[in-house]
């Protein structure tokens, strides 16, 4: 009886110490809290240029986390949106205003605001930030040994005024801090911003296949600490220590990419991007759906049939004649309900999956059929499909 009453109350100790451990940590750690009751988590995060007396924010992410489906979607938010209604200042701009007036954090808080009541409605609160400047960047690119990215297209630019000075060939490219750099900012390949988000939301999945998420979360957490350049965040050592926990294990396939959609106008002169109301929404939404995720594994398929409906269009972005014709024969074999196939107008390299409604277990399902390692996020309703292929001149699936 001695031994199994030792044996109770030490076992009541270790109890009592984990519930301590757990309640101080939650005390230090506002990010703990939030995944302990299982709340979403929103982090804003902001890339700035180097201008000394007025930083743009050149860069805009929306980091959202489910912890209950362990579901990550990052959110692209251009930067020429225009802020208000009745202002002329776009969302870059409005960081530097602020900026003049209270540096980097005040204008970090700012920009958040913003987007919590213009562009969010108030249904996505952003109670996190993490600012980094160009300098900083580079130099955690640096310390991971640069990135590895495949170039499709010969990229030249320059710009005396900013010394700044591009030029890559087609082509697998290892890029160190400084041409990460270059390559996250280039926008003159005809699609402007457009591309230049793709590019930065590629660079992004291509650090992730190289490095673990907590082995990135570690670097950030280290920039932060050692705060070499510009690195402004309300996120704290023990707030980053229990990042690194949650996200050990967090697989690759359960990290979507969006943009907010947007629409180009001139207005008094000058270029801005409106908010598409509607289809914002819509990606609102889908966010927000991370939380009904299916919690199991995908199935892992190579060309065999679906295993439920899956609704798509098939167009041709190269120079093979019908190549689009036979790819949609091929996949109503495979029981994919195409529904309509075309070609596709501009030509593209990269074969290309795009998910229309948020079903990410449809459309990795889909991607896998045909060997597609490619897959965005573009919501429209309107398209009535789950997703859409584009095929590039890398398609090299086998059609029966």
């Amino acid at each position: 009886m001695k031994q199994q009453g030792w044996s109770e109350f030490i076992l009541f100790s270790l109890v009592l110490l984990t519930s301590s451990a757990s309640i101080y940590i939650a005390s230090l750690s506002p990010v703990d809290s939030f995944l302990c009751h299982h709340r979403r988590l929103n982090c804003l995060v902001i890339g700035t240029d180097g201008v000394a007396h007025a930083r743009h924010a050149d860069t805009i992410f929306l980091l959202s986390y489910e912890p209950e489906t362990r579901f990550l979607d990052i959110l692209s938010i251009p930067r020429d949106i225009k802020a208000f209604h009745q202002s002329r200042r776009k969302l870059a701009e409005l960081f530097a205003v602020y900026y003049r007036k209270g540096g980097t954090e005040e204008a970090s808080l700012a920009l958040k605001k913003v987007l919590e009541e213009r562009i969010f409605k108030g249904e996505l609160s952003i109670p996190f930030y993490f600012t980094i400047d160009y300098s900083e960047f580079k130099r955690v690119v640096d310390l991971i040994g640069g990135v590895q990215v495949k170039i499709d297209r010969r990229m030249d630019y320059d710009d005396k005024s900013q010394d700044l000075h591009i030029h890559f060939s087609p082509g697998w490219q290892r890029l160190d801090g400084a041409s990460a750099l270059e390559y996250v900012r280039f926008r003159h390949d005809g699609l402007g911003d457009k591309g230049r988000i793709l590019r930065q939301q590629y660079f992004i999945q291509r650090l992730f296949q190289e490095l673990s998420i907590p082995d990135a979360i570690r670097l950030l957490a280290d920039a932060f600490k050692e705060k070499r350049g510009e690195v402004a965040t309300n996120l704290n050592s023990w707030d980053f220590l229990i990042l690194l926990v949650e996200f050990r294990n967090i697989s690759r396939e359960r990290i979507r990419f969006q943009t907010m959609p947007c629409y180009p106008k001139k207005i008094h002169g000058r270029d801005y991007l409106i908010l598409k109301e509607e289809r914002a929404e819509d990606v609102i939404q889908t966010i927000l759906s991370s939380k009904e995720v299916n919690r199991t594994r995908r199935p892992s398929l190579s060309y065999q049939k679906t295993q439920e409906k899956i609704v798509v269009e098939v167009f041709n972005a190269t120079n093979r004649k019908g190549l689009a014709y036979r790819v949609s024969r091929s996949l109503r074999l495979l029981g994919v309900d195409v529904v309509r196939w075309d070609n596709y107008g501009p030509h593209r390299q990269y074969t290309t999956v795009i998910d229309r409604r948020g079903n990410m277990r449809l459309v990795d399902e889909l991607a896998k059929i045909i060997s597609c390692p490619r897959i965005k996020t573009e919501i429209d309703y309107s398209r009535m499909v789950d997703a859409t292929i584009v095929l590039g001149e890398d398609f090299q699936w086998k059609e029966e």
